[in-house]
């Protein structure tokens, strides 16, 4: 039972870790699309930049 209650945790903060850096990820892509002129992702057209960064 011990075990069972060890690789619970383990799959959870695994899980946590995961969502967390996912989450960072699609951040960052939102900033650099969104407000960073230097990044070549930055969509330079202003309307097409309002439109995909309402959100």
């Amino acid at each position: 039972m011990r075990k069972l209650g060890r690789r619970l945790v383990l799959a959870a903060l695994f899980f946590t870790i995961a969502a967390v850096v996912v989450w960072g990820w699609q951040l960052n892509d939102h900033i650099s699309r969104c407000f960073d002129d230097y990044d070549p992702a930055y969509i330079a057209d202003e309307t097409a930049r309002n439109a995909a960064c309402e959100n």
